[in-house]
């Protein structure tokens, strides 16, 4: 369900004080990694595609692609 996984993928993982990411004990899929890293990106970058885009080091059209797989309007709300 795409919803439910935009829902459980607004919440990046805890960072340790030495910047480590901590997963729980079972790892995201790396479509669900690449998901949680877009969404936090835009969420940091307010929705600018631009800024979001020279963040990941990936072309505005790339995660414009992305985005769009990925979005719908509940997931707009949360970021």
């Amino acid at each position: 369900d795409p919803q439910e996984a935009a829902n459980s993928l607004t919440a990046m993982p805890p960072l340790t004080d030495a910047g480590a990411i901590l997963f729980p004990e079972a790892l995201p899929t790396s479509e669900e990694a690449l998901q949680s890293l877009i969404l936090e990106t835009m969420r940091r970058h307010k929705n600018n595609q631009t800024l979001a885009a020279k963040s990941l080091g990936i072309s505005r059209q790339t995660l414009n692609k992305k985005w769009g797989c990925i979005r719908d309007p509940e997931a707009d709300a949360l970021i």
